[in-house]
């Protein structure tokens, strides 16, 4: 005889095998047996239970408040023991965690979804084939697309510089360029893999490199103009004269006429500051992108954010001369309380 794990079950077989006395009390049912609050039963059970109710819809206070369940009282193990197919099922019929956008946990329950999903395929070539026909996808609300986007470019910039590593370059630019907008780790493996191909462009990414590094990195950003100019040369020419320009900020700025890359920067690259700045830059308007700088640094609350506030004008001072000079002073005369005037704001010079 199979053995029986739903309790109110095997009370009922035994009420059946026993000839019962009218003198037998009846066992009171459980009034929650059989639904996802009972728990006497396994969290798997209550799982499966639970995304019945979700899967009617014929109740909405209760679809909801599975949906909670789901979210709240399950390690993700549990669920997709409890329900295989269920991350599948969440992640084609997104109107399924539509039943819970109005709670604090809006959102997870896809999210969840595809990261199983996600996890659950062995390379990263295999995670970005899946996940590439659900970015074009029109079912999905917009924070779910916006969920979608990060995670796809995310995987796509690792798989990138997974390829750059197995010496596959132009494999590596192929996947990172498309989402080099969408993820700021995607620039890396395709810069490096251009500069293993000597790239005519080479410069161009370079500099884009530069305009993106905070201002306490800017290290970084030489690093890359000096590499690709010592790649591009086959010398160090051009590279201690681009060296000598950041230190004394004499000269003219040998990346001046050199355009950044096409790239439009989306809400998944960074915040919506960073990614207004950057897409002005592109477009050939610095100036502008200092004034939105300048901006945020006028309306900054004082504390951590106007220290945020302060670096980032800083940033983009630098990305305007093309070194650090500038943005050095600047920092300096806020750091002293001094006024300093800049005339790219004020119409005016020193």
């Amino acid at each position: 005889m199979k053995h029986i794990k739903h309790p109110l079950a095997a009370a009922l077989l035994c009420m059946l095998a026993v000839n019962s006395h009218a003198q037998t009390p009846t066992p009171t049912p459980n009034p929650l047996a059989g639904t996802y609050n009972d728990t006497t039963l396994s969290v798997p059970q209550r799982l499966i239970l639970a995304n019945a109710v979700l899967g009617s819809g014929t109740d909405a206070a209760d679809v909801a408040a599975a949906a909670e369940y789901m979210l709240t009282a399950r390690p993700v193990g549990d669920l997709l023991t409890a329900y295989p197919n269920f991350a599948n099922q969440v992640t084609a019929d997104p109107s399924l965690s539509g039943t819970i956008t109005d709670t604090p946990t809006e959102g997870a329950l896809f999210e969840d979804a595809v990261n199983f999903d996600t996890d659950t395929i062995p390379t990263l070539a295999g995670k970005v084939a899946w996940l590439a026909p659900l970015i074009s996808s029109t079912l999905y609300t917009p924070s779910q697309a916006t969920f979608l986007t990060k995670k796809y470019s995310n995987l796509c910039a690792n798989r990138a510089a997974e390829q750059l590593n197995a010496g596959d370059n132009a494999g590596a630019i192929a996947t990172a360029l498309p989402v080099v907008g969408m993820s700021r780790y995607a620039i890396y493996p395709l810069f490096s893999a251009k500069l293993n191909l000597r790239s005519s462009d080479l410069l161009s990414w370079a500099k884009l490199i530069y305009f993106t590094r905070p201002f306490g990195k800017t290290q970084d950003g030489i690093n890359a103009v000096t590499s690709a100019y010592r790649a591009l040369d086959s010398n160090t020419v051009r590279a201690d004269q681009y060296i000598d320009y950041e230190i004394t900020g004499s000269g003219t700025n040998p990346l001046a006429s050199v355009a950044l890359p096409s790239v439009t920067f989306t809400a998944t690259y960074s915040d919506p500051l960073d990614v207004n700045c950057l897409n002005l830059a592109v477009s050939g308007s610095n100036t502008a992108a200092l004034v939105l700088a300048s901006n945020n640094f006028a309306s900054a609350p004082v504390g951590w954010q106007l220290n945020s506030a302060t670096a980032y004008m800083a940033k983009w001072l630098r990305n305007l001369d093309g070194n650090f000079i500038r943005a050095n002073a600047w920092v300096a005369a806020q750091i002293a309380g001094t006024p300093y005037n800049i005339p790219e704001l004020t119409g005016t010079s020193d």
